[in-house]
């Protein structure tokens, strides 16, 4: 699936776009993949001209005299691929001034549209999806299934990244190559997905076969955390009982308070961190409570901890004064689990501290915090939600 530390620096600059709303767009990083889409046209070179010849004059006859018939059709594939564009959502990182700085793109019609093919294809795959041009890319129920998560199909997430990783001729007959991709979804709520996908096709006279494929799941190194204080009267157990994920990050979007608009007497709230991006099966993650802002030390007691599909969050329930010191920090911690290749996996990493003063004053205790109520006492609030 490629070398997960040399593809590192590329899977942090594909999640700092994440607040991208555009269609999907071909991420090139000079270091790691400079040179792909280049690559990619020269080594096919004229290899699918007799394809691509064909779908130009079936494109002139049926909808324009003058039109590139092998660019409209890889285009009417990704768009089918990446799915309705969506907009940013309550879990959506804010932008900032700075929020396009470093990033390489290269437009999805400057990679060979060949490419473009076999990617939207694997990705309407993936999707459970059939293929918009029937008989143009050719996949077997093998392949279809190696491109298939048993229960977990992308629905209601945009493709709204691509970047090619690796690209080459494959061994054995000529016109036999292999590209590898990283992928990049989002959802309206503003959850994030990323998937390795690595193929391998040959181009014959009328079709494109897709000999081999795989697509598997990746979790981001450093995945983004949003962190509300929800008063706990306001919620009604009926309508998080029947929430999912991103009902769940709605209802408490909604009823969400901060140091502005909080009470000035203690409160019982549930401080949820729900985690934006897709994780490991093996990830954990962790809600601490600790006076200082630094590192990760931090009283965990009992949370609820709810995973939806990969995407965890995590309850805890405490009572206090939002914006009154001393303060204190909310601090979301997070083990990577074995998807993510480094040597400190398993070593658990700040994410983010959420102070309970606007900066985060500091304190040398928080005497306003009473232990969680462990999960009994709010699982009688979030009943079955899954």
């Amino acid at each position: 699936m490629g070398n997960f530390r040399a593809q590192g620096p590329l899977l942090a600059e594909i999640a700092n776009g994440r607040s991208s709303v555009k269609p999907a767009v071909f991420y090139i990083s000079r270091a790691n993949t400079g040179g792909q889409a280049e690559r990619a046209l020269a080594l096919i070179g004229n290899r699918s001209s007799t394809l691509g010849d064909a779908l130009d004059a079936a494109y002139r006859r049926t909808r324009s005299p003058s039109g590139a018939g092998r660019e409209m059709i890889a285009r009417s594939f990704m768009t089918a691929a990446a799915g309705a564009r969506v907009g940013r959502g309550v879990l959506d990182v804010p932008e900032t001034p700075d929020s396009e700085a470093g990033r390489y793109t290269v437009e999805t019609g400057q990679s060979p549209w060949e490419v473009r093919l076999v990617i939207a294809a694997s990705v309407l795959s993936m999707r459970g999806q059939p293929q918009p041009v029937t008989g143009l890319v050719r996949l077997d129920d093998a392949t279809a299934s190696a491109l298939a998560e048993p229960v977990f199909a992308y629905e209601g997430f945009a493709l709204t990244g691509i970047a090619i990783t690796q690209f080459g001729a494959g061994t054995g007959p000529r016109g036999v190559y292999e590209v590898s991709a990283l992928l990049v979804f989002r959802d309206a709520t503003g959850r994030q997905t990323l998937a390795s996908l690595v193929l391998r096709f040959a181009i014959a006279d009328d079709h494109i076969v897709l000999e081999d494929a795989e697509a598997v799941p990746l979790a981001a190194a450093s995945p983004a955390a949003t962190v509300w204080y929800v008063p706990t009267r306001v919620l009604v157990a009926s309508n998080l009982a029947a929430a999912d994920g991103p009902g769940l990050a709605k209802l408490a979007a909604q009823h969400t308070v901060n140091s502005a608009t909080a009470a000035p007497d203690p409160v019982d709230y549930y401080v949820f961190a729900f985690i934006n991006d897709r994780l490991a099966p093996d990830a954990a993650v962790e809600l601490r409570i600790s006076a200082g802002a630094e590192g990760i030390v931090g009283f965990s007691g009992r949370p609820v901890m709810l995973n939806f599909n990969g995407w965890q969050v995590c309850v805890h329930r405490a009572t206090f004064v939002l914006g009154a010191l001393p303060a204190f920090h909310f601090k979301v911690v997070y083990r990577r689990g074995t998807s993510i290749a480094t040597d400190d996996a398993s070593t658990p990493v700040l994410l983010r501290a959420a102070a309970s003063v606007p900066g985060g004053a500091s304190a040398t205790a928080a005497p306003g915090i009473t232990p969680p109520g462990g999960k009994r006492a709010i699982h009688n609030i979030i009943g079955n939600a899954r």
